[in-house]
């Protein structure tokens, strides 16, 4: 019997607190070797939400490291599926 995951591997969303201030820390956030930005999944004035890859079996370790970021307001699984 396969385990199935309830999110999808490798996968992070970081939802900032500031909008205008969200390149700046996709910007730290790609000086680790580990974390590389994907793309926006919302992107506008008031609200910014990104997608990251991090390394598969770690995911929840970066959900707890990005969370404690200055400009973070939330970081999560990608538990909602696959955006490809």
């Amino acid at each position: 019997m396969v385990e199935q995951q309830e999110f999808v591997p490798g996968m992070v969303i970081v939802q900032f607190k500031d909008a205008s201030r969200a390149q700046e820390t996709i910007r730290i956030l790609e000086q680790y070797e580990e974390i590389t930005f994907d793309r926006m999944l919302f992107d506008d004035d008031a609200l910014r939400i990104g997608l990251f890859t991090v390394p598969q079996g770690q995911e929840q370790a970066y959900v707890e490291k990005i969370g404690q970021m200055d400009n973070v307001d939330i970081a999560e699984l990608n538990g909602i599926g696959s955006f490809n």
